[in-house]
């Protein structure tokens, strides 16, 4: 049995058509209020809490979900646990367990797989 895509992806579909909005620009939206200076922990209590509340502002606050969401990555990239080693590497200063310091592009291309539901769907291949 074929599924209809759209039943399958209706948010997608909202967002092409203009019906919806993207979590990343509602993320814009939502303020939340926290310092670099908080656990990593603490970030992860506000980040959680404005995901459950999600109170979108009508203008873009100081500082919002994204903003938090950015520093979360950064100490992530600080602490590598990307793939299966696990090493905590600052990849800001030195290459990881992996070898890899800061990830680049290797390729990039519309990918036509076996998967009929998402072809074409964008690829990116890092390295």
């Amino acid at each position: 049995m074929i599924m209809n895509v759209r039943n399958i992806f209706p948010r997608y579909f909202d967002i092409l058509e203009e019906n919806g909005i993207a979590k990343y620009i509602q993320c814009k939206n939502v303020s939340v209020n926290f310092s670099k200076i908080d656990t990593t922990d603490l970030l992860w209590k506000k980040h959680d809490t404005a995901i459950q509340n999600m109170k979108i502002c009508d203008i873009e606050p100081e500082q919002s979900l994204l903003d938090l969401k950015t520093e979360l990555a950064s100490r992530m990239f600080r602490q590598c646990s990307f793939c299966e080693r696990r090493c905590k590497v600052d990849r800001t200063k030195i290459s990881g367990n992996c070898g890899v310091k800061q990830s680049t592009i290797a390729s990039e291309f519309l990918h036509h797989g076996e998967e009929s539901l998402l072809v074409p769907s964008y690829t990116v291949f890092f390295y």
